[in-house]
């Protein structure tokens, strides 16, 4: 074996032990606080305010070779390490089933922008009102909450799903949902989240899902994302334009969905499929968008094998993913392994 080789050896055994230690010792941590649920009631005025608490810590090591072919020479790149570790943490208070207030911050991320969630609700009758910052209503993949993720990292297409790529933005919702039915449509700065809007124009988002057999079974929805991207300090406009249709498959053992998106830079589609058998769930996901400049594709397949321990709260997660880059000639392969730690 090769100097090079056995170099890299040890650092990958190096890696391994310390996140196997670091599992180890989540998994102390948590193992009595797991099963709490962590719940108050505080009696209000002849009511009572729930407070719900909601923890995910997701550490991640990750091993990346990547091949640049637009030289005359191939470039090739290795990198292997941790990522920051996301510390999600929510509060949820709920006055009456008519009223709530929600908190939810990244507490690993406190010197750049740590809060994504705040906002008030009101509602009845399955009508409700939203203020403050907020996911609008994308993709099904993008409001699924961390610890469902089915796979480590989002997809190209929900990544791309805004014109800053941020999940969250400031601004106003109105949802209506019944047990077959849900429509929402917000108007949002368009700038991210804890941004001030620097334009008079809002974004416009809606969404529409039908889901006729209930919360289990097949669903068919889309979302369509209309708004500007604007640059900060500048005047400069240009429009964002994303339709987006789904269809998907609900049950609490298979993974089935597909979403096709036609916008502004960008057009295509993506698909995942999932069995989870006991506390084994093995997954598969490809994607393929075509860049509108250069009308060239990127195209991801990914291979993900996820475990469930301690009711769900602990997960595993290793995904392998192998990336063609035709716009800018790039190949890569990722190797990244997520351990997460949850109550909610």
């Amino acid at each position: 074996m090769s100097r090079e080789g056995l170099e890299f050896g040890l650092r990958i055994s190096d890696f391994g032990f310390r996140i196997c230690a670091f599992a180890a010792a989540i998994c102390l941590l948590f193992s009595p606080v797991l099963a709490q649920r962590t719940v108050a009631r505080i009696p209000v005025a002849g009511d009572s305010l729930l407070l719900k608490l909601d923890v995910c810590l997701q550490p991640q090591v990750y091993y990346s070779h990547q091949a640049d072919y637009m030289a005359m020479t191939p470039l090739v790149s290795e990198e292997l390490g941790f990522s920051r570790v996301a510390s999600l943490a929510g509060l949820t208070a709920e006055l009456t089933r008519h009223l709530s207030a929600r908190f939810y911050g990244d507490l690993g991320d406190i010197k750049g922008k740590p809060v994504l969630d705040l906002y008030a609700r009101a509602g009845g009758r399955g009508l409700s009102l939203q203020l403050g910052q907020f996911r609008p209503p994308l993709s099904s993949e993008v409001l699924t909450q961390p610890w469902n993720s089915d796979f480590v990292d989002y997809s190209l297409i929900a990544r791309t799903s805004t014109p800053t790529g941020d999940f969250r933005d400031i601004g106003a919702q109105l949802a209506y949902r019944r047990e077959s039915f849900l429509a929402a449509l917000a108007a949002v700065n368009g700038n991210g989240r804890e941004t001030r809007d620097n334009n008079r124009f809002k974004d416009i988002v809606g969404r529409i899902v039908a889901t006729p057999f209930g919360s289990i079974g097949p669903y068919l929805g889309g979302h369509v994302y209309l708004g500007s991207d604007t640059l900060a300090g500048n005047s400069l406009n240009r429009p964002f334009r994303r339709y987006s249709g789904e269809l998907g498959l609900n049950t609490r053992v298979m993974l089935l969905r597909a979403e096709l998106v036609k916008g502004t830079s960008i057009n295509g589609f993506n698909t995942a499929l999932g069995f989870r058998t006991g506390n084994v769930q093995p997954v598969v996901r490809f994607e393929r968008v075509v860049d509108e400049v250069s009308n060239l594709p990127v195209n991801i397949l990914t291979f993900g094998l996820n475990g469930f321990f301690a009711d769900d709260a602990v997960k595993p997660m290793l995904d392998f993913s192998w990336t063609s880059d035709k716009v800018r000639e790039q190949e890569t392969f990722k190797l990244t392994f997520q351990l997460q730690a949850a109550f909610w």
